[in-house]
């Protein structure tokens, strides 16, 4: 590994990019056939596989790092896998191991060297078509990814703006039915669906008037969307759609509800539909941070109808708008739907505690609908962002948001990449968080570069 940093050096001079993926599963089966317990596993093996997928990726990080500390700035993506480090596998006791201590090595990384300008991020792809999997002994499977969709991935993260960063992202397989690609295909050459990578797409997005789904709306209008930007306040609709630049055939609409009202829920997909004649995908931002003229409080001193504003605009109102696309979509045989839920849907917080209920309910939400439809075609997915730059924080009162919060155009980069990933793939309990990248971060030098042999000239 060290030999491979100065060999870069040697050629070009810096080295601003380590995708570090070289694994190993090991031998698969002993002699008969029969997998390895780990009672049973040769030490050889057990050696081959944590030195490969563990000290591997310690001696090639290590080795690229005073370069990049140098430069003031250096991407490190360390491949794991899903499987592997969110679990502990049978008869793969080693390769679990590695993964595990793989999660942790990247995260520590990160803190340590992320204040001087190098980023150190993992993705955890599930089960991938590649040669590891079809060694000898391993069980021919179907339904992989594709190792293409892994690197998009990886292109996903270097190239996220600087400040941000991805936690352990799963990249998983989709199946899609064959029914559901046909619709697609047709979905894409009917009416007027302008320009872009998102053309034919019809997207509803709640909470559209400011913050996360303001930005999400731009963000997909950009991309050829058509988008149905719904508000609880008819104002802040329209705001958002004349945000949107124009264009022919008219791919916006502003639509006042309120998701807390089933009926509501209902007739903004129905608007959609005689509007755009299909709904493609919906992103559920609307939420709240507390009740109405509440500040930061105690469980204790949280009223019932404090309580009720929450929980019923950020669950109840979940469940309102996925239910109600779903029949649209069920008869599609495709749609994607991602729901926004937030860090604080994966870890409690002091003063937020009926907050961070409403989005620990999100993410429940989230899985359990993603099993019930997948076999449609359906996409269901989360993101959990950390502390973003918006309105919500205004009920904070005197507290304000973290210096280094995200950006809710940041965040709506995400979803649009979420939005367009292939249909065989798809990201789950997607965690984004600010990257203290600090003042050392230094813009990237344009690349030139020079044979060996030649010297200064």
């Amino acid at each position: 590994m060290s030999a491979m940093a100065e060999r870069t050096l040697e050629a070009w001079g810096r080295i601003d990019i380590l995708i570090a993926s070289a694994g190993s599963v090991g031998t698969l089966a002993g002699e008969r056939g029969m997998p390895f317990a780990l009672v049973q596993l040769p030490t050889a093996d057990w050696d081959e596989v944590i030195d490969t997928n563990l000290k591997g990726v310690f001696l090639s990080n290590r080795a690229v790092l005073p370069a990049m500390l140098a430069q003031g700035r250096g991407e490190i993506v360390n491949v794991s896998s899903a499987r592997g480090a969110r679990m502990g596998l049978p008869y793969s006791g080693a390769y679990s191991a590695s993964k595990h201590g793989l999660a942790a090595l990247t995260r520590s990384l990160a803190a340590e060297v992320g204040s001087k300008g190098v980023r150190v991020q993992s993705i955890m792809p599930d089960v991938t078509d590649t040669p590891m999997m079809r060694v000898p002994g391993a069980v021919a499977q179907e339904g992989l990814l594709e190792p293409k969709d892994v690197a998009e991935a990886i292109l996903e993260l270097v190239t996220a703006p600087d400040g941000s960063m991805l936690v352990d992202p799963i990249l998983a397989p989709f199946a899609v039915p064959t029914d559901s690609v046909r619709e697609k295909e047709r979905s894409r050459s009917a009416g007027d669906c302008g320009g872009g990578p998102l053309a034919g797409k019809a997207v509803i997005v709640t909470g559209g008037g400011s913050g996360i789904g303001q930005a999400t709306c731009k963000k997909l209008h950009r991309l050829g969307a058509s988008v149905a930007v719904v508000d609880i306040k008819a104002s802040s609709a329209v705001s958002t759609v004349e945000l949107l630049a124009a264009a022919a055939g008219q791919r916006q609409l502003a639509l006042a509800a309120d998701v807390r009202l089933e009926a509501d829920a209902e007739r903004i997909c129905q608007e959609t539909m005689n509007r755009f004649g299909r709904i493609d995908v919906l992103i559920h931002s609307a939420a709240i941070l507390r009740g109405k003229n509440s500040g930061p409080k105690i469980l204790a001193e949280v009223t019932t109808e404090e309580m009720n504003d929450v929980i019923d605009t950020n669950l109840k109102g979940a469940i309102h708008c996925n239910r109600a696309v779903l029949p649209f979509m069920l008869r599609q045989r495709s749609g994607q739907i991602i729901n926004i839920a937030s860090t604080s849907g994966l870890r409690g917080r002091p003063m937020d505690s009926v907050y961070c209920a409403s989005k620990f309910g999100v993410v429940g939400l989230t899985e359990s609908l993603a099993e019930e439809v997948r076999h449609a075609g359906i996409k269901v997915q989360v993101v959990c962002p950390d502390a973003v730059a918006t309105p919500l924080w205004d009920q904070n009162g005197p507290v304000r948001a973290p210096a280094n919060s995200l950006s809710a155009e940041r965040v709506a980069d995400l979803i649009a990449y979420m939005v367009a990933l292939p249909a065989t793939a798809m990201l789950e309990r997607v965690v984004i968080t600010p990257c203290a990248l600090g003042g050392a971060r230094k813009a990237p030098e344009p690349l030139i570069t020079r044979p060996r042999g030649l010297g200064s000239q």
